[in-house]
């Protein structure tokens, strides 16, 4: 094997596996509330689906952010700045304290419109509120937390966050019974009690992340002013088109969300159980997304051109084949998984059905979401916000309005083909980007590609 093409997959399982692992349990103990809520009614089920856009909508501004933070110091860690690493750090702890402060402030007054803009009923929104109030009011500790790990991951430790997160998952999931039922001398708390559990690990999480960067020394309070604005405009350049890149997704699950509604409560609670299934599943993809920004970013700072090229074909390649075993999985597994969160048979059938007929995109979604990664890391976040705009607003807005009249099948298979679309066009506009850096892989064929490695498999 080619030793750049080896170091380069040597780094990038090294990276993916602690991210992978943190994310499994991560939405491991998203799926472990789900099934904790659902014992309680499915009145709290239907609330949960409904708090997930907002949920993902307000975690995506800081994760765009942390996008920034990832690509602005993995580029001065690769061209070995350590006293900029240091300013990049500080910089990005301090955007994210303020940010924080004004977008939880301003998310918390518009919380109420926000549920009936969604399609939330009356009877359904006191029990939305109930556990969107705590999660609103601790979600600072999370986004500095994303941002800290963010720096600890661009200069190659990305085993530490991921473990953080691990241990913090199992905090929440064991506060989440506690809370919940209630047990001994604790009350019962409902749908509250999950938030709280939530916001306690998020917490536990922002004190050791805060403490191993001062213990790494990449936090100093030796830094001017002008410094100051230079490295927070060098973090915003990369980190404001993330922030829109990653809001449109939810906005757009907001609207899929309020279109699903109009089919009744069994299709909210089908629909929220199902985009958990699907999140926990495509793990391995998003765990690529996180570590591809701080890896490409350092061999981009190091003009590492060969480093990038393999990088670019190892992650497509990776994201495609875990697609397509993922589908196989689905197709034969989807209604036992989707038997485990509740015992409605209506419930279960449209998860079914959702899983089946979205695994078919999921090679080219997957695509979409690491080429948007690789577009960050070497500064042409732009490109990604382009391939966003395309995808959910030119594509999905209006095709909702269409695929409406044929029921939910129609919203499933409209979701379905936005996928498709849109990793078809996210393909095309980064092949033209290599072209333009005079890439040996620009004009590779990748149906041969694929092709190969299936015979190398075959003879194995």
């Amino acid at each position: 094997m080619n030793p750049v093409k080896k170091e380069v997959q040597s780094k990038l399982i090294k990276m993916i596996i602690p991210a992978l692992s943190g994310l499994i349990i991560t939405f491991l103990f998203q799926l472990v509330d789900t099934y904790y809520i659902g014992q309680l009614g499915a009145i709290q089920l239907t609330a949960i689906s409904f708090t997930y856009p907002i949920y993902i909508a307000l975690i995506s501004i800081f994760i765009g952010l942390a996008t920034g933070v990832g690509a602005a110091v993995g580029k001065v860690f690769g061209e070995k700045n350590s006293h900029k690493v240091k300013e990049m750090t500080t910089v990005s702890i301090l955007l994210a304290f303020i940010g924080s402060i004004l977008v939880c402030f301003g998310a918390y007054f518009v919380r109420i419109p926000i549920y009936s803009l969604l399609g939330a009923k009356d009877s359904i929104i006191p029990y939305i509120d109930q556990y969107m109030t705590i999660i609103i009011i601790g979600f600072p500790a999370l986004f500095i937390a994303l941002s800290a790990m963010a720096t600890l991951r661009a200069t190659g430790k990305a085993l530490i966050p991921d473990v953080v997160m691990g241990i913090s998952g199992i905090i929440n999931i064991v506060l989440d019974y506690y809370l919940i039922f209630g047990v001994g001398q604790i009350a019962p708390m409902g749908i509250k009690g999950a938030a709280v559990a939530t916001v306690v690990s998020w917490i536990f999480v922002l004190i050791v992340m805060l403490c191993l960067l001062v213990k790494h020394k990449h936090v100093t309070l030796l830094i001017s002013i002008r410094h100051m604005f230079n490295s927070a405009s060098i973090i915003l350049k990369i980190g404001i088109p993330a922030i829109g890149v990653q809001l449109i997704t939810p906005v757009a699950l907001g609207l899929m969300t309020k279109f699903v509604s109009y089919h009744g409560t069994d299709a909210i609670a089908a629909f929220g159980i199902a985009t958990k299934i699907e999140s926990l599943s495509l793990t391995l993809i998003l765990a690529m997304g996180i570590v591809l920004v701080p890896i490409t970013a350092q061999h981009y700072g190091a003009n590492e051109k060969e480093h990038l090229d393999h990088i670019v074909v190892l992650s497509g390649k990776m994201s495609t084949y875990w697609s397509i075993l993922l589908y196989i999985v689905i197709f034969f597994f989807s209604k036992s998984i989707a038997s485990i969160f509740t015992d409605s048979q209506e419930i279960i059938d449209i998860v079914v059905t959702y899983l089946k007929i979205m695994g078919i995109s999921y090679p080219l979604y997957g695509i979409t979401l690491i080429t948007n990664s690789l577009f960050n890391a070497v500064e042409k976040s732009i490109q990604s916000l382009k391939i966003t705009i395309v995808k959910y607003v030119i594509i999905l807005v209006p095709a909702l309005f269409i695929g409406n009249y044929w029921g939910l099948n129609g919203l499933w298979l409209t979701i379905m083909t936005t996928h498709i679309l849109g990793g078809l066009f996210a393909s095309n506009l980064f092949r033209s980007w290599l072209k333009e850096q005079g890439s040996a892989i620009a004009e590779a064929n990748l149906w041969s590609e694929y092709s190969n490695d299936f015979k190398r498999l075959k003879r194995k």
